[in-house]
Parts: C-alpha cells; sequence; structure tokens
C-alpha cells in the first residue's frame, strides 16, 4: 500500500522531498491526505478499474504453494501435502497470513480553481491461521495421519487441535473525497481536505481451538449463500 508522511513540490508539481508519490492516481490520496486532491496546476485525471494488490505468506510453503491455498480450490496432492509436513517439526505450529485489496472502481478529478474530487469502491480480505503440526497432519491426510492413527481416545485426538487459531474477515468500503486550496500566498499555501468512508462488513469469523472446545463468533452478509 501506499504511504506518505509529507511531501514538498516545486511549483511546477514535480515533488522534490518526502514521502512516496502519490501523483499517479489521486484517488489515492482518500487513505493518505485528502488536501493532495486540491493541489495542481493543471487539469488532472485518475480512474482505476478491477486492480488487484496483496499480500500471502506462510513460512513453510513456497509462492506457488500459497497462491494454491490463496486464490484457488486446487486440491494438493499426497505428495505434496507430505512436504508440507516435513517443513514443519512437531513443535512448530503452521502459520498462514493473506491480504487480498480489489479496487472495483476509483475515479478522481482535479482542477486548480474547483478543486478535487475522488471516490473508491474496494473489496478487502484478511485472513490468517495458527495450526499445530500434529493437527495440520489430520486436515490434509485425514485418518492416514500419524496423530490420528496413534490416538487412543477422543480426548487425545481432540487434544491435537488445542493451540488452534483462525481468522477471517471481508470488508467493503465506500470513500469519497473533496480536497482544495486554502488559502495562497507569495511564502505559503494551504490545502484542506475531507474524506467520508462507508465500511460494510461482509464476512467476520475468529475462533480458537483449547482445552478441547471450540470457541468461536462469526457474522455473514447473505452474499456469502449464492
Amino acid at each position: 500500500p501506499n504511504r506518505a508522511k509529507a511531501q514538498m513540490y516545486l511549483q511546477n508539481g514535480r515533488q522534490i522531498c518526502c514521502g512516496d508519490s502519490i501523483l499517479n492516481g489521486s484517488y489515492l490520496s482518500l487513505g493518505i491526505n485528502p488536501a493532495h486532491l486540491g493541489r495542481v496546476v493543471s487539469v488532472k485525471k485518475g480512474t482505476g478499474f478491477l486492480q488487484f494488490g496483496g499480500s500471502f505468506y506462510s513460512h513453510g510453503l513456497d509462492f506457488g504453494q500459497v497462491l494454491d491455498l490463496s486464490l484457488t480450490d486446487n486440491v494438493l496432492d499426497t505428495e505434496v501435502k507430505q512436504e508440507i509436513l516435513d517443513r514443519y517439526p512437531p513443535e512448530d505450529d503452521f502459520e498462514y497470513d493473506g491480504k487480498l485489496e480489489i479496487d472495483w472502481l476509483s475515479f478522481s478529478y482535479a482542477h486548480p480553481k474547483l478543486g478535487g474530487f475522488a471516490f473508491q469502491v474496494q473489496d478487502r480480505f484478511l485472513s490468517t491461521a495458527v495450526i499445530p503440526n500434529e493437527f495440520l497432519g489430520i486436515a490434509l491426510l485425514g485418518p492416514a495421519a500419524p496423530a490420528f492413527q496413534n490416538a487412543t481416545s477422543k480426548e487425545e485426538l481432540f487434544n491435537v487441535a488445542n493451540g488452534s487459531r483462525f481468522s477471517y474477515g471481508h470488508f467493503r468500503s465506500l470513500r469519497l473525497g473533496y480536497g482544495a486550496k486554502l488559502l495562497d500566498l507569495d511564502v505559503v499555501r494551504i490545502y484542506g481536505g475531507i474524506t467520508y468512508s462507508r465500511l460494510f462488513g461482509i464476512g467476520y469469523l475468529n475462533a480458537s481451538i483449547d482445552n478441547q472446545s471450540f470457541v468461536g463468533t462469526s457474522s455473514f452478509s447473505q452474499l456469502y449463500r449464492l
């Protein structure tokens, strides 16, 4: 994601100091500095459609395997499952962290005298998991997993899952913003801006397994019934 703490510009709009440039796609300023929308010396427009960005991490998987688990419903074959399990010693938990952002539509228009306007519609997906190695084996191999075969009671089998953590969030946001020049003197210019954000909670899950008990909360919209 773009970040900017402070910027300094020449009169022609060229950045000379500090922070990342946000001139390419002024709608990005909605989440950084809406006053930027009014800081133009000529008419500027920016449009974005179906832009994707994300990060996916697991310390035991290579990039292709992480993408398979994150973006597709592909079923991993037995050799790959065993390879994943072999990368984790029994005392090491499987960890996964995934973030995906989809900018469905973004637009900005800025005029030196009228100021700048922008809006953005975005979906954001966040998911994490921490799974003990033996429980990961059961999840991947089922009854063929050593932990399943070696368990002598249901209690012992349930204990394998203790320490598991899962979370998922899906949020949709609508942002509107406006920025304009407030003061223009020979030695100083002051810009101001405002952003309105509407957040929609589409799906949420937070769960854990401890002491043979599953505890969790969830809330999902009708969208997930499709």
